[in-house]
């Protein structure tokens, strides 16, 4: 009888031994609920890996190849690492880009309508979350219409409507619009101000009205320091989308489509008639100083240089406003 104890008490441990070893390797290797295990992280890792790459290639890719003299060009043993810097590429492309003047440009052209169009997105955003008035869906209605219709089906009404205020050619065909509330994809910014604004708690906005705030004392005091995500983010976005755009400011800012001499221009212009421009500016057809792959990498790493110095002195704050999206009650 103890011999037969003794022996299902060993059975019993020797089998708990394995179950438990069984769920530790379980554990570790797929984790429990408070730790991610071995093979769901080598997964997420593998796949950031990856994505990483296919962003960062084109990337690494035009910086190498920008410091690359003609001979590193030539030599198929040169794949990465230039034989030697050759800054003269950048040299060349700053002057065939008038970069100075041309970088101005830009930035008026990106950075003003940006900031406005934020400004603007932001009151109607605060007028459709707050405020229920007869015809508010109607007016959300067309805000959305005039995301959905096609830019091509507005394009020759807004070109007659921009020449009788006589603003094409100038920098008040792109500022204009942004005030007004139809800037670049300004429905997106104002939907994602009207998401913000609907997740402030009505008590905080009841508890200012009973101390005495009005309208716009409860927009200033309590919506605004509740939604700086909402401003970074749109900010953000608007700022890329100005930056990228170059058929609005050749047919309305640059004054093209009125077949005037072009007055205003942006790098990604210049960018899209480099080669043309490199050729009026060194003639000698056969010289050592012709275009070459080098040279237009480096004007292609000169346009996207200021995007990438935006994105790395707030992509903190960036990251900080979309995790606060979900503390928001």
């Amino acid at each position: 009888m103890i011999s037969k104890t003794s022996g299902y008490i060993k059975n019993r441990l020797k089998n708990a031994k394995n179950t438990g070893v069984r769920q530790t390797a379980k554990r570790v290797l797929l984790g429990g609920n408070e730790k991610m295990g071995i093979l769901p992280k080598s997964v997420i890792y593998i796949l950031l890996t990856v994505i990483a790459y296919v962003y960062l290639y084109p990337l690494l890719y035009m910086l190498a190849t920008s410091f690359k003299s003609l001979g590193d060009l030539i030599d198929s043993s040169v794949k990465w690492i230039p034989s030697k810097m050759y800054p003269d590429n950048y040299r060349q492309a700053l002057s065939v880009m008038h970069f100075k003047d041309t970088l101005f440009n830009t930035l008026l052209l990106t950075l003003v309508p940006a900031l406005l169009q934020v400004v603007t997105a932001s009151l109607a955003g605060y007028a459709f979350a707050s405020y229920r008035f007869r015809g508010r869906g109607l007016l959300m209605a067309a805000l959305i219409f005039t995301f959905v219709l096609p830019k091509q089906a507005t394009m020759m009404p807004t070109f007659l409507l921009f020449k009788e205020l006589d603003i094409i050619g100038t920098a008040k065909a792109a500022i204009l619009p942004a005030v007004l509330g139809q800037g670049f994809n300004s429905t997106i910014i104002t939907l994602i101000f009207y998401q913000f604004y609907s997740q402030i708690p009505v008590s905080f906005v009841e508890a200012a009205k009973l101390d005495g705030c009005g309208h716009i004392k409860v927009f200033y005091k309590i919506a605004l320091p509740m939604v700086k995500a909402a401003f970074i983010i749109g900010f953000l976005f608007s700022f890329v989308w100005y930056w990228n755009e170059t058929y609005f400011t050749n047919l309305f800012v640059a004054g093209t489509g009125l077949g005037n001499k072009e007055t205003i221009s942006t790098l990604l212009i210049e960018l899209s008639r480099f080669e043309a421009s490199y050729q009026l500016l060194y003639p000698e057809a056969g010289s050592v100083s012709r275009i070459n792959e080098s040279i237009v990498m480096a004007g292609t790493m000169l346009c996207i240089a200021p995007l990438l110095l935006l994105y790395f002195a707030m992509q903190r704050y960036f990251v900080q406003s979309v995790d606060m999206v979900g503390l928001k009650e």
